[in-house]
């Protein structure tokens, strides 16, 4: 779901990728909060962030049992997300992931 919609922006995809594979040189205590963040309010739920063509990009998830980052949605950020729910949706998906609701597939960089 988020590879494709990502897919349609192939330049907000390449400054993805760029992205992961930063962050996969350093421990995550030393990630910047400019990159990665957790989300008040939403336990568990973090984002992903870069920005590209004049907008903020979002990859929201939560780090699975073996340590790995499992995305759910996606949204754009300029004064608010958009879409508008996407908070309250990435935490239902992460809900639906945990209980195993959902397909979880790799992604390479």
């Amino acid at each position: 779901m988020f590879s494709k919609w990502l897919g349609k922006n192939p330049g907000a995809l390449a400054r993805f990728r760029v992205r992961v594979r930063d962050l996969n040189k350093v421990p995550q205590a030393d990630w910047n909060k400019k990159q990665f963040r957790y989300l008040k309010g939403h336990k568990q739920l973090a984002e992903i962030k870069w920005k590209w063509s004049a907008r903020e990009w979002r990859g929201f998830g939560y780090f699975d049992v073996e340590g790995y980052f499992v995305i759910v949605m996606g949204c754009t950020h300029k004064e608010n997300y958009d879409p508008l729910n996407c908070l309250d949706t990435a935490a239902r998906r992460m809900r639906e992931a945990l209980t195993g609701e959902w397909e979880i597939k790799s992604y390479e960089p």
